[in-house]
């Protein structure tokens, strides 16, 4: 066997050139260069262009990273191959543990090559056509896993949120490997608890109905035995006697009363309707159990009884009603729920956390949307476009107009001197003059509701300004502290 013939039958192992014929191959075999190396010399150093694959013919090569090593090649292993195709930077270093001798095919040498033989190629074009549909083919399969992967850990949130579809891991729990195996124990366990759940519950009616049948006979007996039932009692037949020479006046229509929802159980039907009072329970829940101590200002007793009763004020004044009504009422509760995660970016994880929870509660794509846009508008410079996102923006910053702005003032200082930011009374008081004084409400009810408040409170801060002034402190100190 001649050289050209040996270097062909090499060429022939590569990846790359595997499906090209042996006489195109002959071809590239008077390209390849020998290269002698000594131990220790660095072939090819991580970062710098690749223009030329290697074919260890003799000696033992180790790829690294810095001090990390990757692999080891040795007699008949190829690197680099891709750089005759496309330069990019080396991903890694190949440094000599021995001495050696490679065979270097450069790049401008094939290219060169190519634009003569057509065979070659194809045939390369076969091979890499074949790599990328196995790559796609990999890429896909491993995407559906990491999909399915992710159903389970959400069906572990939803479970905690009490939000959980028993037939959302249908598919998940169908596949044959080990995550199906996961999937199948997991749907297992929650209908155990959920009938575990199902027969407390039921249990505990039956006790309740039990004791509050004792206590109800209890109260009555109380009740009819007191000085004060006998004296109602008397003065109710005077009236029955004097009413029997009189016409009676018509009874006062019926009133329908609601009764009162409970939260399903888990395992339970999606509403069919937006349900808001699951929605403040999760909120609830969630910021009285997760949000951080320090958040003295941004609490749950700003959402529930700040923003939220502004924005059921604010609406009343503006003629909001119905589903309008309903859907600000849900903002209001979330607007500030991203707090749980992240200060920095709250109002798109509060948004984010809505389109996540939120269609389990019932709610449509086309509402949740306005309910996250309504979260947005309270993002600071607020920049509101409909109604609704006027409304929750103002709300947002009712306090501003409130008698007690200076109270809660000092609560948002004491939140942010916990992350850090400690300002003087002079600047302080200064950064929110100035945030105030640059403020305007959106809506004509806020406006009549509390612009007076505001001027108000933008003289107190003036007069708390000129008290706390001192020679160190003459310059304005920027807004950057607010009531979002």
């Amino acid at each position: 066997m001649t050289l050209s013939e040996e270097r062909a039958a090499v060429l022939s192992a590569v990846s790359i050139f595997s499906e090209t014929p042996r006489a195109a191959l002959a071809f590239i075999a008077p390209l390849l260069e020998e290269v002698t190396v000594a131990a220790g010399e660095t072939v090819i150093e991580r970062g710098e262009m690749g223009d030329a694959m290697y074919i260890i013919e003799r000696g033992r090569m180790m790829v690294h990273d810095g001090e990390r090593e990757l692999n080891t090649l040795g007699p008949g292993d190829v690197f680099g191959e891709m750089a005759v195709l496309d330069p990019e930077p080396r991903s890694a270093s190949v440094t000599a543990q021995e001495a050696g001798v490679l065979l270097r095919l450069k790049q401008e040498a094939l290219h060169d090559l190519m634009s003569h033989q057509p065979e070659i190629t194809r045939s390369v074009i076969r091979i890499l056509s074949n790599r990328l549909r196995h790559m796609v083919h990999h890429m896909s399969v491993e995407f559906a896993y990491m999909q399915q992967f992710a159903r389970l850990t959400a069906a572990a949130v939803a479970i905690e949120s009490e939000i959980y579809v028993p037939s959302s891991l249908d598919d998940v729990a169908a596949r044959p490997d080990e995550l199906g195996q996961l999937g199948r124990v997991f749907q297992q366990t929650i209908r155990e608890l959920a009938r575990r759940d199902q027969q407390l519950h039921d249990q505990l009616a039956h006790l309740q109905i039990e004791i509050d049948d004792v206590r109800k006979a209890r109260h009555v007996a109380e009740l009819t035995e007191s000085a004060t039932f006998r004296n109602l009692q008397m003065q109710a037949q005077r009236l029955q006697r004097r009413r029997k020479s009189r016409t009676p006046a018509p009874a006062p229509p019926a009133t329908h009363i609601q009764p009162e929802t409970t939260e399903p159980a888990p395992g339970s039907a999606i509403p069919a309707q937006p349900d808001l009072a699951r929605a403040r329970q999760y909120v609830v829940k969630r910021l009285s159990t997760e949000l951080a101590a320090y958040n003295t200002y941004h609490s749950l007793e700003h959402t529930v009884e700040d923003v939220a009763r502004a924005a059921d004020r604010l609406a009343a004044l503006s003629g909001i009603e119905g589903d309008d009504l309903l859907l600000l009422r849900t903002a209001a509760y979330f607007h500030d729920i991203g707090f749980v995660d992240d200060r920095a970016n709250h109002e798109v994880i509060g948004a984010d956390i809505a389109r996540t929870v939120l269609p389990g509660m019932g709610y449509q794509p086309e509402q949740i949307d306005a309910i996250c846009g309504m979260i947005m508008a309270t993002r600071l410079p607020q920049s509101p476009r409909t109604l609704l996102e006027q409304i929750l923006a103002d709300a947002d910053l009712d306090v501003l107009g409130r008698a007690d702005f200076i109270e809660r003032s000092a609560a948002l200082r004491a939140e942010s001197a916990a992350m850090g930011a400690l300002q003087t009374d002079y600047e302080w008081y200064q950064s929110q003059f100035q945030f105030v004084r640059h403020h305007d409400y959106h809506t004509p009810a806020a406006r009549a509701l509390r612009q007076a408040g505001k001027e108000a409170n933008l003289a107190t801060l003036a007069r708390l300004i000129e008290s706390s002034r001192s020679p160190s402190f003459s310059q304005p100190a920027d807004a950057s502290k607010h009531h979002d």
